[in-house]
């Protein structure tokens, strides 16, 4: 697995407090940060292109 970058990480983590996203199903969003992270990387996309999204969905 790719390693999310900290400031990143940080970010999300407040953007789902912000959201108030019930503290039991932040940990369903992390995950699926990750597997989004390691997609992107390993078939080279763009993490930060919302273009990417479409082709991690499809899979």
């Amino acid at each position: 697995m790719f390693t999310i970058p900290k400031h990143i990480n940080h970010y999300f983590c407040d953007l789902l407090i912000q959201e108030a996203v019930p503290k039991p199903e932040q940990g369903y969003y992390k995950k699926w940060l990750r597997y989004y992270w390691d997609f992107c990387h390993k078939y080279e996309h763009s993490p930060d292109n919302k273009n990417s999204l479409p082709f991690f969905c499809k899979n």
